[in-house]
């Protein structure tokens, strides 16, 4: 057996899958945060708001006002939280 850096190829072999699966999982993250966006830019509401009509200021800014980044990143933070035990409160 020849051996370039000492490393078998089973090591290389679980280093691609842990990879390919924390690629699976971010692209699965991104779709519910679009999905979430998507529902919150859409009227399917009985009450008429939606999470991007939260205030998220003193001064009377609201999710619906904020940067793209912004309601993107803060779509995916949800996103990621529905992936684990932990929780999110979408507030300031």
């Amino acid at each position: 057996k020849i051996r370039s850096s000492g490393l078998e190829s089973s090591s290389f072999t679980m280093l691609g899958l842990g990879a390919r699966l924390i690629c699976i999982l971010l692209f699965l993250n991104h779709l519910l945060c679009c999905g979430w966006y998507w529902i919150g830019q859409s009227s399917l509401s009985d009450t008429g708001f939606s999470w991007l009509d939260q205030e998220i200021s003193a001064d009377g800014l609201t999710y619906r006002d904020a940067t793209s980044t912004f309601q993107y990143l803060t779509a995916l933070h949800w996103a990621f939280t529905q992936m684990t035990p932990g929780s999110m409160a979408v507030v300031p």
